[in-house]
């Protein structure tokens, strides 16, 4: 269905506290809580709470402060001048679900329909693993990467809505198979991906800044001018891409032409394969085509922080993933692509077992220590595997 309003966007926010983020969550909703709305922009959110002595568990050097109002679950809120208005009490929804991502969206878009719009989902990220995580259920899950992509891939689908903007307020997502996963469909329903060039603030971005500046853009404004105010009043180490199926299609191409060169000049494990791209040297072989590469993908540039001028906006995996091949052999952007033989040191994998491979719950120890490791800086592997410990007998978790 199209848009038949004079609403001129739509802000949708995806705030999964259903994690040690929980307190960083909530009180990006009272902040929120404390903006000023306008008529013209509508804001809605849907928040997941933990039990906040999971955050104590898992970060156990830091000051959790405690918290009056002490709900958890899963709620929707629409904001306005009159503040936040409880819409709906969901309860124990898992958020790394991709189809929990999806109803949101969906029914955000049918219940507050505009010219434009906006996703922001929040929570932990890596490229290659997930992007969500939900530690309130009976075993913990996470959203893969690939998954988040392909319920939104569907919007435009289902509902004929394009998504202007998809913020991706999560740590390490400016990936060239995240990119590409978005843009697999020939009329990607994202058009813009703003998020971070690496690792983003702990607390991640602030909302009500972004109400600020929603609200104060004028109505004949591009979604480019909105991106570019965005990025120059967070001040933070953000870069806005534009999904453009084509361009995104020949890097993939650039990529793999590359790597077999590399392959078949027998430089395999000789030079690093995220410098080949990143640092240009004219007594390469691959030199014309690296160069060629680079210009493509400044082209889905639309704009970065003027700190970060210099340097490289989109990574790419470079190393091997080892446990976690299954999981990178999903994305699109590895199928038919010589440069998964690079990084695999020529090694040829087939990727057919992970195809409609739809699991979400994570299982697996390393997975979890991964998102617990950069929580507590500094911690060795055996402080880390005592953390999981004590959160596995808080739960109550039976993992394999």
């Amino acid at each position: 269905m199209g848009n038949h309003t004079e609403r001129n966007w739509t802000v949708l926010i995806y705030a999964n506290g259903n994690n040690e983020l929980e307190p960083e969550v909530y009180k990006a909703f009272k902040d929120l809580e404390r903006a000023s709305f306008g008529k013209d922009v509508a804001f809605a959110m849907e928040i997941g709470r933990e039990d906040r002595e999971v955050a104590r568990i898992i970060r156990p050097y830091e000051k959790i402060p405690h918290e009056k109002d002490i709900w958890t679950g899963v709620r929707r809120y629409e904001f306005s001048q009159r503040g936040a208005q409880l819409v709906n009490e969901l309860g124990k929804v898992n958020m790394a679900d991709p189809e929990s991502l999806y109803a949101f969206i969906k029914w955000g878009m049918e219940r507050k329909p505009a010219k434009h719009y906006m996703l922001v989902i929040g929570g932990h990220g890596a490229c290659y693993v997930g992007v969500m995580t939900d530690l309130s259920q009976e075993k913990p899950y996470i959203m893969k990467t690939v998954e988040m992509c392909g319920v939104i891939n569907r919007i435009y689908k289902d509902t004929g809505n394009f998504i202007d903007i998809l913020l991706l307020d999560a740590c390490y997502m400016n990936y060239i198979e995240v990119m590409y996963e978005l843009g697999v469909e020939p009329e990607p329903a994202v058009r813009y991906v703003l998020t971070y060039m690496g690792e983003g603030p702990f607390e991640g971005m602030p909302y009500d800044k972004i109400v600020n500046i929603i609200e104060n853009l004028p109505n004949n404004e591009s979604s480019k001018v909105l991106l570019k105010k965005m990025i120059d009043t967070v001040n933070l180490n953000l870069a806005a891409f534009h999904i453009n199926p084509p361009v995104l299609k020949e890097i993939k191409r650039l990529y793999s032409f590359i790597a077999k060169k590399v392959i078949d000049s027998g430089w395999v494990g000789t030079v690093n394969p995220e410098r080949i791209v990143q640092k240009l040297e004219n007594f390469m072989p691959w030199y014309n085509e690296a160069r060629e590469l680079r210009g493509k993908i400044e082209s889905v540039v639309v704009y970065r922080e003027k700190s970060n001028a210099c340097s490289f906006p989109l990574n790419i995996i470079s190393f091997e993933l080892k446990g976690l091949m299954e999981e990178y052999l999903r994305f699109g952007f590895t199928k038919e692509n010589d440069w998964v033989r690079l990084v695999y040191r020529n090694k040829r994998y087939c990727s057919s077992k992970c195809i409609g491979k739809k699991d979400s719950i994570r299982e697996k120890e390393d997975e979890l220590i991964l998102f617990i490791l950069p929580l507590n800086p500094g911690m060795d592997l055996k402080a880390t595997k005592s953390i999981y410990d004590k959160l596995i007998a808080y739960k109550g978790w039976r993992l394999k």
